[in-house]
């Protein structure tokens, strides 16, 4: 790189330049200097050129752990180092024994960065140059859309929530989504259910639903690394983007840190109501308030800490880091014209969010290193729920109290525990080999301070609670605590994730070889969910030729009689349930060779094979793609050869996994049935209909009668497609000072 462009460093070297010819002009850029560098997803390489005769060996060195590798220098003056950890590094260009030059730089994950030590023509040799800082230039060396961000960026940056999707709104090509979502980004154009997430290479994405992924602790994060489109063959299971997180570790110095931050309700300002529009036609509901939000709460705290350092100095490292978010509200939760408004007006909240991470990392040689890590990520709510009386503006009686845990989104949440371990090889100084294994498991729960199980779900008439035209008696307001037709989760539901990968990658001449496979067995237990109890509807008429559908007679045929005021009563009983077991197991292998046709150009062409195999509740098969064939390809040229301006395109075809919740209801057994009866009273105590008549049998309008389904029939329904090709072009201008010298 050129002197003129190196900010803080050009400008302490000038005064070099200007008292004596500097014999040689010393490169730090991520850029070419004609080596294929590796791009694995949570390690990074350092290469660079070397003047014939300028020295023989290059040593880099770990500022943090004291990581030391030594290679000689190619035949044609290159050098290479891979699998190196993300971090902070000092390049040594040593002839014999003696340092001539050396070079201070930051490695990001699947990024290299290069340190040419190249002679300027002309000059006088100097016994030694210290190059302390670099200009930031374009990632020349990748041809992934995307965006790399460090610790130190986003303990800087103003991150929303300090969250993963916050992280990756930074990223360019990238939308937030709707909020209710687990996962609430889109990326590259792809939905929030299209993307893949990462930790260390681990996959944590929604198991389940696809949307959203596992949370860290916000100081545990060393870099994230967000791929908006064109990545290689490397990675799959994803038509948007690819987020991985790669996380601290220890190093030879023991520090530690820790935050505690409070947004309390008094200082908040008050939201605004939501009336009704001024239509001038509604003179009910004309400008009227719709949800009364004014005094509604909110109040929440933050605590922070984290430590890491030696277990033994340059060997074995340990690190910690743990997030406690407590946040209470208080909201007015039901309209004015809401049934629910007497029992679940008003609700408080207390939700807890605990997030850890533990990792130990053991150097057993520089070249072979373990890293063991465990993750947690848990969520915690209790609501508990009031009536609401909008004509005092305060809540009334207590109903009832529900606990919930890892239950976000509009679907089961994704909070959950973790373990991985890792193991990163240099068998030699061209081969490299990775192989990791981990496991996670993703627990739901939801409890209440009452029986769901026994007590009916009643909806009645709201105009008229008198339902039992000959007692008189109402719906009792206890028997109805639940919202009438809820479904909840079955008790033991979670979600299970086995996953392991290998990689390697050999460096021939100007190729990167690399190949990998990796396997992911997802489970789902008691997905999905179901009424709990019978749940009843009450209806009335005037007109007793009702015929409710299906029946097949109408409520005078059935023998129903009118009370005093001419009505005819007749109640409809629900049961819903596609609670299930499902299985999703992928499987992919891929080739791939990256290629430096010259040192300014490089192209990526590679090859992935996917299986996809769904398996619903009853263990058979209802979705398998065998040898989905992705052809991966891309080229990157660093046009003026300084890393100030890249040109770049790809091509390929990407694939997505159908995730275990299709099994639901969709393949696996399911009941959603209706039971029209005439009745003859109502239980005061439990609000269900003693004395019933049918007026015909169970209906579905589904055939959801609990029967086994077909796997022939599931896989020939129409489903999203699992795949699409994708062209990119694009290109990146650096814009860097230029210092004016004598």
């Amino acid at each position: 790189m050129k002197g003129s462009e190196q900010r803080g460093a050009a400008k302490a070297l000038q005064k070099a330049f200007q008292r004596t010819a500097l014999a040689l002009a010393v490169g730090v850029a991520f850029g070419y200097g004609g080596v294929a560098t590796a791009q694995s997803n949570t390690v990074g390489t350092v290469f660079g050129q070397v003047d014939a005769g300028a020295g023989d060996t290059v040593t880099i060195k770990n500022a943090d752990t004291g990581l030391t590798r030594t290679i000689s220098i190619g035949s044609n003056g290159t050098f290479s180092f891979s699998a190196l950890p993300p971090g902070r590094y000092t390049a040594t260009l040593l002839k014999g024994s003696s340092e001539t030059s050396s070079v201070d730089l930051e490695l990001l994950a699947g990024q290299g960065a290069q340190a040419n030590f190249v002679a300027s023509k002309g000059a006088t040799e100097l016994d030694k140059v210290v190059v302390t800082g670099r200009a930031k230039s374009i990632d020349v060396s990748s041809t992934t859309n995307g965006s790399v961000f460090s610790a130190k960026q986003l303990d800087s940056l103003p991150i929303a929530n300090q969250n993963i999707n916050g992280i990756v709104g930074l990223s360019q090509n990238t939308v937030k989504a709707d909020s209710r979502y687990a996962g609430g980004v889109s990326i590259g154009g792809g939905a929030p259910s299209e993307n893949s997430y990462y930790i260390n290479g681990f996959p944590v994405t929604n198991p389940l639903s696809q949307l959203g992924s596992m949370e860290l602790p916000f100081y545990a994060i060393s870099q994230a690394q967000v791929q908006t489109g064109g990545f290689g063959a490397e990675f799959g299971r994803s038509v948007g983007g690819v987020v991985n997180i790669i996380t601290k570790s220890g190093t030879n110095q023991w520090q530690g840190g820790g935050r505690v931050s409070w947004s309390p309700d008094a200082l908040r300002a008050d939201p605004k109501n939501i009336n009704y529009a001024d239509t001038g036609s509604n003179p009910d509901t004309d400008d009227t308030i719709y949800l009364f939000r004014e005094k509604n709460k909110r109040d929440e705290k933050v605590y922070s800490l984290y430590a890491g350092g030696p277990v033994i100095k340059d060997r074995l490292f340990a690190f910690g880091s743990v997030d406690l978010n407590n946040l209470n509200t208080e909201v007015v939760n039901s309209t004015p014209q809401s049934s629910a408004l007497g029992s679940t007006g008003y609700r408080e909240s207390a939700n807890e969010n605990l997030r850890y991470l533990g990792k130990v990392d053991y150097f057993i040689t520089d070249s072979h290193r373990v890293e063991a890590t465990v993750i947690g990520d848990n969520y915690k709510t209790t609501d508990d729920y009031f009536g609401y009386d909008y004509a005092t503006q305060s809540k009334t009686n207590y109903s009832y109290t529900e606990k919930s845990e890892n239950l976000a989104g509009t679907t089961q949440g994704v909070g959950g525990d973790a373990q991985l371990l890792r193991y990163v090889g240099n068998v030699t100084n061209d081969l490299l080999v990775t192989a990791l294994y981990g496991q996670s498991q993703f627990k739901h729960t939801d409890r209440f301070s009452f029986d769901t199980t026994s007590a009916p779900q009643v909806l009645y008439n709201t105009t008229n609670r008198a339902i039992d035209p000959r007692t008189g008696n109402t719906a009792p307001t206890v028997a109805n605590l639940l919202p009438p037709g809820s479904s909840l989760i079955s008790p033991g539901a979670k979600e299970t994730t086995k996953s392991f990968r290998l990689d390697a990658e050999y460096k021939l001449g100007s190729h990167l070889l690399r190949a990998g496979l990796d396997e992911n067995r997802l489970k789902s237990k008691n997905a999905g969910d179901a009424i709990p109890s019978l749940y009843y509807r009450y209806s009335r008429t005037t007109n007793g030729n009702t015929r409710p559908s299906p029946v097949s007679q109408t409520l005078i045929e059935a023998g129903a009689t009118p009370d005093a005021d001419g009505f005819y009563y007749f109640a409809r009983s629900r049961i819903f349930n596609d609670v299930t077991d499902a299985e999703s197991n992928q499987s992919a292998q891929y080739i791939e060779d990256r290629w430096n046709i010259t040192k300014d150009v490089l192209i990526t062409a590679g090859l992935r094979n996917e299986t996809f195999k769904n398996v619903n509740g009853d263990g058979e098969t209802f979705l398998k793609s065998e040898n989905f064939i992705s052809p991966r390809f891309s080229a990157a040229w660093d046009v003026n050869g300084d890393a100030s301006l890249k040109i770049f395109g790809s091509a390929g075809r990407y694939s997505l996994q159908i995730p275990t919740r299709v099994a639901v209801r969709g393949a696996s057994r399911s009941t959603f049935t209706d039971e029209f009866f005439l009745y003859s009273g109502v239980d005061p105590a439990t609000g269900a209909p003693p004395g019933l008549a049918t007026l015909g049998p169970a209906y579905s309008a589904n055939n959801e009668y609990g029967q086994r389904k077909d796997p022939r029939s599931v896989a020939d329904q129409d489903i999203d497609a699992t795949y699409q090709d994708e062209v990119t072009l694009g290109f990146e201008k650096a814009i860097i000072p230029t210092l004016n010298g004598g």
